[in-house]
């Protein structure tokens, strides 16, 4: 089985105590290579779930031991310090470039004054939880790590991110708590899934890959490219395949019920810690809330020989991540926020949420109520019957929508004269032609400028509830942990019980 460790976002390699650094990034983190067995600095950040790395480590002229931590981490950029490239011979250079194009990696040149250490301190204080740097000195007593960490925090931009202060946790990365496998390796064992791949079950995931989910997918390929060698956690694992293989009726409650259709609570809560999430995606939070406890109360049931640690593991935590003083508060905060009378057509704030709000609700319904008296007056003027013979719908000209009258071109004929002497044509096409009157444009132009207001009001309400959501990031990121963990577990139990040859602990 393999590691629960989130797919890291990116790499950057630090400098050599002998020479100067070479930088590589993957989505978020880097490396710096040197070719001499010598300590070299290794971080890496993982923005999704806000986890800092770094280490040193010895690379040897192939350049072995660098590619293993590329794949464990899954590194997709490399950030090369340019300064340092003119001094590498033609054989050096080669073997950097062929590890890099080996691995999918982009590449990028940045200067040595990356890798500057000098304030890493203060700017750790910023980013780590709890302000507190002392406590991470097997970290800060690596000097070439230190140049690593103080690169990616740079390039990775965390220190811009104003909403990413006081998140982050700081560990010292142990690349040898997962097995060690090159990109040579992983793909002649056909670990992850390649385009000359016959079937989607000719590759390892393909044939695991029964998540109900997309974070679940995503842990499961991280997992893929970090195999455990604890043989603790790995049997931990073990524990929960069998207890989700043992009990059919856990199993498919959770898969089936509360599994399928559940939001990408991960990706959600990326958007919710950048504060740029929608009502819709905020209301996708709340259904994935909402479900905690069904989930909490599968495990809870649960009377096999591995319950207590089940519970432990799965419906403690997520009982108290859904108590009245977190997402119980978040689901009384949307179910405040939100127009629940028009989901799921429109994700609207309640007209109940804030009295100005509300003032503009009404006075938009009275106008509202004004244009359909007006257009059955028409429609009786006219002869016409309304929702029927005549129409009241939209206009759209120069981005701006107007309430107006419609009429087919056969019902237009026989009220032409009548059109023309006491209404206002606004455009004539072949379904038919659009008209309005002077009583019904004076009411549709207020209807607009309200509607303005109410729009305008309804961003500035959407803002403050966004900001209050957002205090729930922390809670959320462990929830997604959790959940894409549990993803990957049941998919495992699922695909040992439907296999040919049923598989054995």
């Amino acid at each position: 089985m393999i590691t629960t460790t989130n797919r890291k976002r990116g790499i950057l390699i630090g400098e050599s105590v002998q020479e100067g650094p070479i930088a590589i990034r993957s989505n978020a983190a880097g490396i710096a290579p040197f070719f001499a067995p010598t300590a070299q600095g290794v971080a890496y950040v993982d923005s999704s779930s806000c986890q800092l790395g770094a280490n040193e480590m010895l690379l040897d002229d192939q350049l072995s031991g660098l590619e293993a931590v590329l794949v464990q981490l899954g590194a997709r950029e490399a950030v090369l310090n340019k300064d340092s490239l003119s001094s590498l011979d033609a054989g050096q250079r080669s073997r950097l470039t062929a590890l890099l194009e080996g691995v999918g990696l982009m590449v990028t040149e940045r200067p040595a004054s990356l890798f500057n250490s000098k304030h890493l301190e203060a700017d750790l204080a910023k980013v780590i939880k709890g302000g507190t740097v002392e406590r991470h000195g097997d970290v800060l007593e690596r000097r070439t790590a230190c140049s690593a960490l103080a690169a990616v925090l740079s390039y990775s931009e965390v220190m811009a991110e104003s909403s990413g202060g006081g998140r982050y946790l700081l560990s010292l990365y142990n690349p040898g708590c997962y097995l060690r496998l090159d990109a040579t390796a992983q793909r002649a064992l056909n670990v992850l899934p390649s385009r000359a791949d016959a079937n989607s079950t000719y590759s390892l995931y393909g044939l695991l890959n029964r998540c109900r989910t997309a974070m679940g997918k995503r842990r499961l390929k991280c997992w893929l490219k970090q195999p455990l060698v604890d043989l603790a956690a790995i049997s931990q694992r073990h524990d929960v395949v069998e207890a989700l293989v043992t009990d059919q009726e856990m199993r498919q409650r959770l898969r089936d019920q509360q599994f399928r259709g559940l939001p990408d609570v991960e990706r959600l809560t990326r958007k919710l810690q950048s504060r740029r999430i929608s009502l819709q995606e905020l209301h996708q939070l709340y259904r994935a809330s909402a479900r905690l406890p069904s989930i909490e109360e599968a495990f809870r049931c649960h009377e096999g020989p591995h319950a207590a640690s089940l519970v432990e593991r799965y419906a403690d935590p997520l009982a108290e991540h859904h108590d009245p003083n977190h997402l119980q508060r978040f689901e009384e905060l949307l179910e405040a926020a939100l127009d629940l009378d028009r989901l799921p057509n429109e994700y609207l704030i309640s007209p109940t949420y804030d009295n100005r709000l509300g003032t503009l609700a009404d006075a938009k319904k009275q106008l509202e109520d004004e244009i359909t008296d007006l257009a059955q007056s028409a429609a009786d003027d006219l002869g016409l019957i309304l929702d029927k013979t005549l129409k009241l719908e939209w206009h759209k000209a120069a981005h701006v929508r107007t309430r107006c009258l419609r009429i087919t071109q056969k019902e237009e004929k026989n009220v032409r004269g009548k059109l023309q002497a006491k209404y206002m044509v606004i455009e004539t096409r072949k379904d038919g032609t659009k008209f309005t009157s002077r009583a019904l444009k004076n009411a549709a132009e207020r209807l607009n400028a309200i509607s303005g207001e109410y729009l305008a009001l309804q961003a500035e309400l959407v803002e403050q509830v966004v900001v209050v959501a957002h205090t729930f990031v922390e809670v959320w990121e462990a929830v997604s942990a959790l959940l894409s963990e549990l993803d990957v577990l049941l998919s495992f139990a699922e695909a040992a019980v439907v296999a040919p040859v049923p598989y054995v602990r």
